[in-house]
């Protein structure tokens, strides 16, 4: 019985990750034995060379959001910027 095209996405997609593993792991080795520890304490990660895998979201980033909302909400006196204080 001949694979669906859903089937072949599924197996394209899962050898191309695999090999984004392989290639992370690889390129984590060489930025480690590389790697000057005063300037970089934590060694590199596979995860931060594959293109691939999804990244956490740390709590900095919700925190820097809120920053530069209150920022840019305190800027514009509490209107909206792009209507001229306007409401729409």
């Amino acid at each position: 019985m001949p694979l669906s095209l859903r089937e072949l996405i599924w197996m394209a997609e899962s050898r191309r990750n695999e090999a984004w593993s392989h290639t992370a792991n690889l390129m984590a080795l060489v930025a480690n034995v590389n790697r000057n520890p005063r300037k970089r304490a934590r060694p590199y990660s596979p995860l931060e060379f594959h293109p691939f895998l999804e990244r956490k979201r740390t709590a900095d980033s919700k925190a820097n959001i809120r920053i530069l909302k209150e920022v840019f909400v305190r800027e514009a006196g509490g209107r909206r910027p792009e209507t001229g204080g306007r409401v729409q």
